[in-house]
């Protein structure tokens, strides 16, 4: 091919594979920190848990804007009273010992055991959202009438 004919070639961005990487990764974060909640992660500075609710907010970040009014309305429903939860409830603290004056962490089991289920919640109803608006695995077939 000749350099002019590259040169009239475009090419355009395409924001739905981007999408698709970011809503991947975001998946991989969450069910890499299901493993274990209470796992400091260095390379964020939180706690497992901590991912966990901040994958599945960003994950209804990205399909914020296909979302029905009533969608929008349960996703930020879940966003505040899990985030207002995990404030009041952390269920990590780090308490100083009296015995060598180290700050240590402390896993409140009673307080995830209550913030397990809400995120459990939160997590199908994401994936709902995704599914609904075709944000997750296409389940079409390539050759429908789509054009999928």
């Amino acid at each position: 091919m000749a350099y002019e004919e590259l040169e009239q070639k475009r090419s355009y961005f395409n924001a739905g594979v981007a999408m698709a990487e970011r809503i991947d990764a975001l998946q991989r974060a969450l069910n890499a920190s299901r493993f274990n909640p209470f796992i400091f992660n260095m390379e964020t500075g939180t706690y497992n848990y901590q991912i966990m609710i901040n994958s599945l907010n960003s994950l209804l970040s990205e399909c914020w804007g296909k979302l029905t009014n009533d969608e929008k309305t349960l996703g930020k429903k879940f966003d505040e009273v899990i985030g207002e939860y995990a404030r009041l409830n952390p269920p990590i603290t780090n308490k100083t010992s009296q015995r060598n004056g180290i700050s240590e962490p402390v896993v409140d089991m009673k307080a995830w055991e209550k913030l397990r289920p809400l995120l459990l919640i939160y997590e199908r109803q994401v994936k709902e959202f995704l599914e609904a608006h075709d944000m997750n695995s296409p389940n079409k077939d390539w050759d429908d009438d789509e054009g999928y």
